[in-house]
């Protein structure tokens, strides 16, 4: 599925996922594989906890990081579809 600024993503239900030592570290059942975050995959992981569009996340970060709103989107679109390839998010496109 292709992301957009209208998608609307969340946290996929089968993943857990806890702050180790100042990461994140997100563990996938059934198959276990683990995955570590940057500072601010943590940042947009943590506002995945409730579905968002990524219009939302692209302000949410530019709100909390020094970065113009074009780097932002496309920053976000690309962890994005990196944790989507992965299953780690579930994607609705509006």
């Amino acid at each position: 599925m292709s992301l957009t600024p209208r998608s609307v993503v969340a946290q996929a239900p089968q993943i857990a996922w806890r702050n180790i030592a100042g990461r994140a570290v997100l563990l996938k059942a059934p198959m276990s594989s683990l995955h570590t975050l940057n500072k601010v995959g943590e940042f947009i992981w943590g506002l995945l906890e409730k579905p968002r569009s990524v219009a939302e996340i692209r302000e949410a970060v530019c709100g909390r990081f020094e970065i113009g709103p074009e780097e932002a989107e496309r920053d976000a679109l690309e962890f994005l579809s990196k944790l989507e390839a992965q299953e780690l998010i579930t994607v609705r496109n509006e």
